[in-house]
């Protein structure tokens, strides 16, 4: 892919396959100027590295823990 290549369907949908539609939206919607399949592919990976995070909490429902 040459740089600077303009975001079209199908490299919307190579991104939105490697890294998910929701961090793949949220990286679009935190963009700022022209979007390029490498900005959006940067800021979608950086996205879903965030999101993938460990949890702060685990929740227990009903009467698991009990035994």
């Amino acid at each position: 892919m040459k740089k600077g290549t303009p975001l079209d369907r199908r490299g919307f949908m190579n991104i939105v396959g490697r890294y998910g539609f929701t961090s793949t939206a949220l990286a679009i919607t935190g963009i700022v100027g022209p979007l390029t399949l490498e900005g959006v592919g940067r800021a979608a990976a950086a996205t879903s590295n965030a999101r993938s995070a460990t949890p702060l909490m685990t929740l227990k429902f009903g009467a698991s823990g009990f035994n």
